[in-house]
């Protein structure tokens, strides 16, 4: 008689119960009540489609839509995506601003502005893409805490492969394509590096931090972490191109 049965609580969150099959590897799973009572079991086909369900759930979380099912006319629909783009808006606007405070800049070198968008674009999909992986497998181990810090520490570390390859790649592109200045092709490929490596902690360091105050972590994603890094990754760019020019 197998006397440590693994079971799930009458009560248990369907969320519960398939971390526990995760864990477990099950195929069915007994029911039980408070007593420890047998009241059924749950077989691997309604696992599915709850992972299938929670999966749709988290997709509309990271693009910030929420649920489908609220979105039945376009008055609902445009409710409920409105706040995200204003967040999306709100940083268009302050990348705005930081251009403009460095327009200086820009006029003593106009190539910097053929690299502004792949110095974005770069930190905003490397923050999202960490930021997914990470919401992702924050309940599928026992030992979060432990696996959450294995998984920062690869993040990081790909992040600085990622960021050495495509910074000296653009900065060629630079010197060699664009006949700039080679400190120039420098200052580009250091802050598209620069960029990544800190999208990565941006992407890492928010879902954490919103599931310590009981909030979503999806919300981290998508237009959030994408509007952050945008100014961020235009303040490091510009930064290091002022001080850069003084050399040149």
């Amino acid at each position: 008689m197998i006397k440590d049965v693994i079971a799930v609580n009458l009560f248990m969150e369907q969320d519960d119960v398939v971390d526990v099959v995760r864990k477990y590897e099950l195929t069915t799973v007994p029911v039980v009540d408070t007593q420890g009572v047998l009241m059924g079991i749950i077989t691997i086909d309604d696992i599915l489609d709850v992972i299938e369900e929670l999966a749709d759930e988290e997709a509309y979380k990271v693009a910030g839509m929420g649920e489908p099912e609220y979105q039945d006319s376009a008055w609902r629909s445009a409710l409920i995506r409105i706040p995200w783009l204003l967040v999306c808006l709100g940083g268009f606007m302050s990348a705005g601003t930081i251009i403009h405070l460095f327009e200086n800049t820009l006029e003593q070198a106009l190539v910097l502005a053929s690299f502004m968008p792949a110095v974005m674009g770069m930190a905003g999909n490397t923050g999202v893409q960490t930021a997914t992986l990470l919401i992702r497998n924050m309940g599928n181990t026992a030992s979060l805490r432990e696996y959450l810090l294995r998984l920062i520490v690869r993040e990081f570390q790909t992040a600085f492969l990622i960021g050495g390859f495509c910074g000296s790649l653009a900065g060629l592109v630079a010197w060699l394509g664009f006949g700039a200045n080679p400190l120039l092709g420098l200052v580009i490929g250091g802050s598209l590096c620069l960029s990544i490596l800190f999208s990565t902690f941006l992407g890492t360091s928010l879902p954490v931090m919103f599931q310590k105050f009981n909030v979503d972590p999806a919300v981290a994603s998508g237009p959030f972490v994408t509007t952050i890094n945008d100014s961020t990754a235009l303040v490091i760019y510009m930064g290091i191109a002022s001080f850069a020019l003084r050399y040149i």
